[in-house]
């Protein structure tokens, strides 16, 4: 068995884009699984008789459960066991989303909703930091930009098999069946993948590495965490990013039903439609996100924190237009433009936060960053919004507040200035 558990020693960039591809592939499937249920709203609500809060506690189940399983996770991952709390991941939420296709209550939604959060919460805390030692520093935001596309691409494409599936199938069963198999599949090759040396891209080792594990064993949960919560960087963009998801994040959620219930599509053309310009804008930001954070830092140390103030100010922008949107061509503009300005800050945030984070804590603040946004943000948002709908008979009333949330986390992110070239600084001297 020793095949799988071979080091990665030494950077190989040959080794690590091949890394990058299966991660990120994995990446496409995590988001494709988890939003196919968002895509399939309408007709599971349908299906069963749900009122909008019941649909809105269903899509906060995931959220909260991935919020809550990311910390004891992360704890593992930490220890240098972070392919494997990986692969763990990507076992689980594919069979749990496979056996969502043959739920038959609320509360087996329910079960199956929750297990794929935990599993996919061992996928997200370990993503990063991995990728962050596969590299040099000096490609961090471009490789976390791409291997983050996914959010985006993925995204577009579980509502994409979530239209066609129901156009051909007439029914939502069988989209969860076709997207839970292939990620059975990869996460057999992922067992092959070789763990990197932790701290290796920021030029340390075992035996050099003033934070390695083995050098400090008394090392407590407590102390690394104080360690997180007196970085100013992390304040600022974990406060930022909790009002960023709980706004877009619940958006997201209630796009299929909003242009179903408003612009007169059909769940197959809402699905499809929907994912070609969330799609679409998504793979371009990403790109010019990461790379010109990259190109941007040879003159700017700020550059990471500069793009994510612009992309949250202008994905709010978008989203207001959303809401206010009256013909579909405005509202699928939009709804690109949404996905372009928050996928181009996804690499240059994570990278941000790993940069101002020693080696063996970055599957940790990894996992706060997750609990926090996802606890406090969309694991909230989707049920709120689905109590307001409800109560306001009117989706689209429910919504309106969401953007001035995300200029909120605009604002906020911009309090990251004061402090992220000094705070990189000092982890990097200790190097």
């Amino acid at each position: 068995m020793s095949f799988f558990n071979k080091k990665y020693t030494k950077i190989n960039l040959k080794y690590a884009w091949f890394a990058l591809a299966l991660l990120s592939s994995l990446n496409i499937l995590n988001y494709a699984d988890r939003n196919i249920f968002n895509a399939l709203m309408q007709p599971i609500k349908i299906s069963f008789g749900f009122s909008d809060f019941q649909l809105g506690i269903l899509a906060s189940a995931f959220l909260l459960v991935y919020a809550a399983a990311a910390y004891p996770l992360a704890r593992i991952a930490d220890k240098g066991l972070r392919k494997w709390v990986l692969v763990t991941g990507v076992f689980v939420w594919s069979f749990s989303t496979f056996l969502t296709g043959t739920a038959s209550s609320f509360s087996e939604l329910f079960l199956y909703r929750s297990i794929l959060g935990m599993g996919e919460a061992s996928y997200a805390t370990t993503l990063a930091p991995l990728l962050s030692d596969y590299f040099p520093l000096s490609l961090r935001s471009t490789v976390l930009g791409i291997a983050n596309a996914p959010l985006g691409i993925g995204t577009g494409l579980g509502y994409y098999i979530a239209g066609i599936s129901h156009r051909v199938f007439g029914g939502w069963r069988k989209a969860f069946f076709i997207v839970g198999i292939p990620g059975i599949l990869l996460g057999l090759v992922t067992l092959f993948l070789r763990e990197p040396v932790m701290g290796l891209a920021d030029k340390t080792s075992e035996s050099h590495n003033p934070y390695d594990m083995k050098e400090n064993p008394q090392q407590t949960t407590s102390e690394k965490l104080k360690t997180l919560f007196k970085t100013k960087t992390l304040l600022w963009l974990f406060s930022s990013s909790i009002f960023l998801t709980f706004s877009l994040g619940g958006m997201l959620v209630w796009m299929t039903p909003f242009l179903q219930r408003y612009f007169g599509f059909s769940t197959a053309r809402a699905a499809i439609d929907g994912a070609a310009a969330a799609g679409i804008g998504s793979l371009i930001g990403v790109c010019l996100g990461g790379i010109t954070a990259d190109l941007w830092n040879k003159v700017s140390e700020n550059a990471p924190i500069w793009v994510v103030i612009i992309g949250f100010f202008l994905s709010a922008l978008f989203a207001y237009g959303a809401v206010i949107s009256r013909t579909k061509l405005e509202v699928l503009w939009c709804v690109g433009g949404v996905a372009f300005f928050q996928m181009a800050t996804n690499g240059p945030i994570l990278a941000a936060m790993m940069n101002v984070t020693v080696p063996n804590v970055r599957s940790t603040c990894n996992a706060v960053y997750l609990f926090l946004i996802h606890f406090l943000g969309d694991a909230l948002s989707p049920t709120v919004i689905g109590y307001l709908s409800t109560d306001f008979h009117d989706l689209r009333a429910a919504l309106y507040f969401m953007p001035f949330l995300t200029f909120i986390s605009a604002l906020l992110a911009g309090g990251a200035l004061f402090s992220y070239a000094k705070e990189k600084q000092k982890i990097t001297a200790n190097f």
